[in-house]
């Protein structure tokens, strides 16, 4: 088993930044970072932080439990450090980790992750550990400041169909109880096709489309067009009858 007080020493030194992310003033990404950790680093690191977030019993650790394992500390405090907005996250240094649940109102959907507490008190400042240990490409940042953008329209679909009746998982007919075990995909034509589609309408690509990032204490990055965005979603508010319903864990994404 790797021990990660060796590795996060050698944080930079060991993890070879490839390409580096650039952003103009206004935040939009041009390029995308890859980097070369170690060898077994990364399944060892998701390893200890996904553990880190169990009790022993293996129930999930409530919300705002502060992280006391060396372990994981020593991992997060070494991944933070290769985030875009490192600078800002960790501000003027990090006063402890929590684990917290990722709730997005907004889609109404849970995850669990990880949270700082800067020295001043400000917090929780939400940190997303996996697009540092697999970097997601430039493609991909569009692809979520899409999806961000619609989300409303999501869930509009799902409030719908639980109105109207008993919910059934498309894909296994098992019935949904519960609407934040409930997810909206999109069966035909899927997502990506309709994200390619619509900037193919636009004359954009996804090397072309301009983001910026939102304001905290949300992450992420939205379109910087507005009126592209207006565009978007009256385009798939278009194409609402490819949605289905399936079921989804709370705590599988």
């Amino acid at each position: 088993m790797l021990s990660p007080w060796p590795l996060c020493q050698l944080c930079w030194s060991t993890a070879e930044a490839t390409t580096a992310a650039k952003h103009d003033i206004d935040g939009v990404i041009s390029e995308g970072i890859k980097m070369n950790f170690p060898r077994g680093y990364i399944a060892e690191a998701k390893r200890i932080l996904k553990a880190g977030k169990y009790d022993n019993d293996g129930a999930l650790k409530p919300d705002g439990t502060v992280v006391t394992d060396p372990e994981v500390i020593a991992v997060l405090n070494a991944l933070i450090e290769l985030d875009i907005d490192a600078t800002e996250k960790i501000g003027p240094g990090i006063d402890h980790w929590v684990v917290f649940s990722n709730r997005d109102l907004k889609l109404n959907r849970n995850s669990a992750g990880y949270r700082i507490m800067q020295v001043d008190g400000t917090g929780l400042i939400k940190f997303g550990y996996g697009d540092v240990l697999t970097p997601p490409k430039p493609r991909t940042f569009v692809q979520r400041a899409l999806n961000d953008e619609a989300a409303s329209l999501m869930v509009e679909f799902r409030t719908a169909k639980f109105n109207a009746g008993p919910v059934c998982c498309s894909k296994t007919g098992v019935l949904i109880e519960d609407f934040i075990n409930s997810k909206a995909i999109h069966h035909e034509p899927s997502r990506a096709e309709l994200h390619e589609a619509f900037l193919a309408s636009e004359g954009l690509t996804f090397e072309t489309v301009a983001l910026v990032k939102q304001v905290p204490p949300r992450s992420g990055h939205l379109l910087a067009d507005r009126a592209l965005t207006a565009r978007w979603v009256n385009y798939q508010r278009a194409r609402l009858d490819g949605l289905r319903l399936v079921y989804a864990d709370r705590f599988d994404r």
